[in-house]
């Protein structure tokens, strides 16, 4: 395991990973994490993202 300052990440790096529909919707939820940190990169990926958005709104206001 890196130490943190072993790292050198400058702070407009970006990655590239993949993350669970289940676990993105629990960070949404939690406002842990905002649908403007995400790029969708095929469109499947953008439209179960646009669900569990609407999901979570749905959640927030009933």
């Amino acid at each position: 395991m890196m130490s943190q300052s072993n790292l050198s990440l400058q702070k407009d790096s970006k990655l590239r990973i993949e993350i669970s529909a289940k676990t993105l919707s629990k960070l949404l939820g939690s406002d842990q994490f905002c649908c403007t940190d995400i790029r969708c990169l095929d469109p499947s990926s953008k439209k179960q993202l646009w669900h569990l958005l609407l999901q979570n709104c749905a959640c927030m206001t009933g």
